[in-house]
């Protein structure tokens, strides 16, 4: 009987851990989760498909490579209010894909620990649609 109930189990845990990656590789914003100093720990499909790099090319990278050189500061000062009060930042600055194009992100951070360790979850948004038409607007 144990045999039975360790084989159910493992199939949950499989069952569990798809929907798990489902629902972080397909969500319709961009996640990532990066160390205290910005080194990309994982990144979803959906900000990899937005930065247009591969998994290979963007784990071990620092989020600030794909910060618009110019507000490459504005993360620096979100993230240091992130770690020194421990309260979730959300801010707007202009990200830079890997073939040198901008998009503006509305980025979400949270930190949290992770095996010990301090790290940010981040989500980003593309609002370019959003600002060219408020810009249009003005």
């Amino acid at each position: 009987m144990q045999t039975q109930e360790l084989k159910v189990s493992h199939k949950e845990l499989g069952e569990s851990g798809d929907r798990y990656l489902n629902l972080f590789n397909l969500a319709p914003i961009g996640y990532m989760i990066i160390s205290e100093l910005g080194d990309i720990i994982e990144a979803n499909l959906t900000v990899m498909k937005d930065l247009m790099v591969e998994t290979k090319d963007i784990r071990d990278c620092n989020i600030s490579d794909y910060i618009y050189g110019e507000d490459k500061m504005l993360f620096q000062l979100y993230n240091k209010a992130l770690l020194k009060t421990h309260r979730p930042q959300d801010w707007e600055m202009r990200m830079e894909r890997s073939d040198g194009t901008t998009y503006w992100g509305h980025l979400k951070a949270n930190l949290v620990s992770i095996s010990g360790r301090s790290t940010c979850c981040l989500t980003i948004s593309d609002i370019s649609e959003k600002k060219n038409t408020s810009t249009d607007l003005d």
